[in-house]
């Protein structure tokens, strides 16, 4: 092999470029409102629910439900519940967007309501919060972009750095409602 042609140069070349571009890990950008993290985002959103006794932390892949007038999101939670959704946005496309179907939404620090907002490429924070209503309860989270049309928000999108305290007690506890249920 020639002087610039020996096997390690790229994957040391390669590890260098990496370890340069992720110096700037968990800041967060109040220009463009993008977060870059060092942890591996998970799928899904953290989740809380709570009624007037209980308080439920899950994830789940996406805001979007369904209810009749006297069910729950959670068998111990009563009809009447509070939500907030918490995680990551995936952003492929740099451009103006439109969300459908939830009033207390907020990405990056800013409130999003039937206005566009222009977002950049990245993961943007996401907070929905929910108060349900009486009667039958929908949320069915949508957007659209100058890139497709009105669409729901695919689960894919949705992510979550993961909290230590989020799965201690909480954590357990669900799991071991799971292992009674099977």
């Amino acid at each position: 092999m020639g002087k610039y042609n020996t096997p390690f140069r790229i994957p040391a070349l390669l590890t260098l470029l990496v370890m340069n571009g992720f110096s700037g890990c968990n800041s967060y950008d109040q220009t463009d409102n993008t977060l870059e993290t060092e942890d591996q985002p998970q799928p899904g959103l953290l989740t809380t629910f709570r009624d007037e006794k209980h308080r439920i932390r899950l994830v789940t892949p996406t805001p979007n439900f369904y209810l009749e007038s006297e069910e729950s999101l959670y068998p111990t939670l009563d009809s009447d519940f509070q939500a907030l959704w918490v995680g990551l946005l995936s952003i492929l496309e740099t451009g103006s967007y439109q969300f459908y179907g939830a009033d207390e939404l907020k990405i990056g620090d800013k409130p999003v309501n039937a206005g566009e907002v222009f977002l950049t490429s990245g993961l943007h924070r996401f907070e929905l919060q929910y108060r349900r209503q009486p009667g039958p309860a929908q949320l069915r989270l949508q957007w659209r972009s100058n890139h497709f049309p009105l669409e729901p928000i695919p689960s894919r999108f949705f992510s979550h750095i993961p909290e230590t305290d989020f799965s201690s007690i909480h954590g357990l506890a669900e799991q071991g409602r799971d292992l009674v249920e099977d």
